[in-house]
């Protein structure tokens, strides 16, 4: 049952989506059914499983993961009358996904996150003051950057997948137009200064940036020299888009004052 099910999968999921499922059932789902006939799992089997991994310190997400792949494949087997219910439905031991806070920085937390960033730094502007995923800022091409009109399209994201990226569309798959600041916007135009319409703003040797090392990478250091203090909040507001402008002018006007507006005035004035 589990090969045709995965192969509809990898047609129908995104690239890094279908690499998660795939490697759920690898290591937790077929080294213990594979060898199963699917009319004589039980519904207390499968709670026995899922309890397994939780004890053997499985956090939630994975145990919820592989649960699903099961959950999948044995539906298919219900739809072809191989089984007459599946006992991996409306279990009452799976784990709860614990919600995460949000985190915040102000804008002097950012402005010393971005000069501990070094070349990295016109990357860190741009993510903490516009709010683009990181998927979506590494396949940002000049050609994306509208500098009259102070936006950027979003059309393009990349996942990346071990040492490769796969390409595909940004989350809900519609393209967007996001205002940015326009002290953000000269620290993008120095990272585009010599760069052809279709080149990256941010790259390695022209390829796609790899994403940072959780603990031992560019990031995890900056913010690490930086001593950067979060804010966390409950809850927030969502903007309308016809806000979002005037909200891009508040950001330069508030916050270009800082260490990034000091370095945006100065140069703009030694090459103007």
């Amino acid at each position: 049952m589990a090969p045709a099910w995965l192969e509809r999968k990898e047609a129908l999921t995104a690239p890094s989506n279908y690499r998660r499922i795939e490697s759920a059932r690898r290591v937790h789902v077929k080294p213990v059914w594979g060898h199963w006939q699917v009319n004589a799992i039980t519904e207390v089997d499968v709670m026995g499983w899922t309890a397994k991994m939780t004890g053997n310190g499985s956090g939630a997400t994975t145990v919820l993961r592989a649960h699903g792949v099961l959950l999948g494949i044995l539906n298919d087997a219900v739809k072809l009358r191989r089984l007459a219910v599946n006992p991996a439905a409306g279990l009452e031991n799976l784990p709860e996904k614990s919600s995460r806070s949000h985190i915040y920085l102000n804008a002097d937390d950012v402005h010393r996150l971005a000069a501990e960033a070094g070349e990295h730094g016109q990357l860190v502007y741009l993510l903490a003051f516009t709010g683009v995923r990181w998927g979506e800022a590494i396949a940002l091409r000049v050609k994306h950057v509208q500098f009259l009109r102070r936006r950027l399209t979003i059309q393009d994201n990349t996942v990346q997948l071990g040492v490769d990226h796969a390409e595909g569309r940004p989350e809900g798959k519609v393209s967007r137009s996001v205002p940015i600041p326009e002290f953000v916007l000269y620290q993008i135009s120095r990272a585009c200064a010599g760069k052809g319409l279709e080149d990256l703003v941010f790259s390695s040797d022209g390829k796609y940036l790899p994403r940072p090392k959780s603990t031992r990478g560019w990031f995890a250091g900056a913010v690490k020299r930086a001593k950067t203090q979060k804010v966390t909040l409950d809850t927030y507001a969502d903007l309308f888009d016809t806000d979002l402008d005037a909200v891009a002018s508040t950001l330069h006007a508030s916050y270009s004052c800082g260490i990034a507006g000091k370095v945006w005035a100065m140069e703009a004035q030694d090459s103007g």
